[in-house]
């Protein structure tokens, strides 16, 4: 299934993972095919590319490593990045729109920021200005293309 297909009725925060989600899940999929190489016609990955099997694969920037201990060194720090920065941005959007949101996720809301939200914080603080940048342009070119995808599909 499509990512801009799911279906966001009563689920915890629906409104806001509805915008979210696809920016970051597309990003997501994006690294993990230059990571371990596009799939086929059946789904099924494409034998023989990908970073894990030495194999240039472009991706927001980066590339394979010399070695491939390094390449997936590299490909589970991004991933950690793209991950940090959605709880990051998801949890600001809870906090600006909480008066805006159904009773149920307002009281999902809780009172301290979640640990997991303070560590993706300060992973993301902690990354070197042009790492950032290409994270969030990695989101920015996900959110591009789920969008591309709902308009293929006449924006529904």
């Amino acid at each position: 299934m499509d990512v801009t297909e799911r279906n966001y009725r009563n689920v915890p925060f629906g409104q806001i993972r509805q915008t979210f989600d696809p920016a970051y899940i597309e990003s997501l999929a994006a690294l993990t095919e230059a990571y371990y190489g596009p799939l086929d016609e059946t789904g099924r990955r494409v034998p023989n590319t990908g970073w894990c099997n030495g194999q240039s694969s472009p991706w927001n920037g980066y590339d394979k490593q010399a070695t491939t201990a390094e390449s997936k060194a590299l490909f589970e720090q991004l991933h950690t990045d793209l991950l940090a920065a959605y709880e990051s941005a998801f949890w600001d959007e809870v906090q600006k729109k909480k008066n805006q949101l159904p009773a149920e996720d307002r009281a999902r809301i809780p009172v301290d920021t979640p640990p997991i939200v303070v560590m993706a914080k300060a992973r993301l603080d902690a990354l070197p200005a042009d790492r950032r940048a290409k994270v969030e342009a990695a989101i920015a070119a996900g959110l591009q293309r789920a969008n591309e995808r709902a308009a293929g599909r006449g924006g529904q």
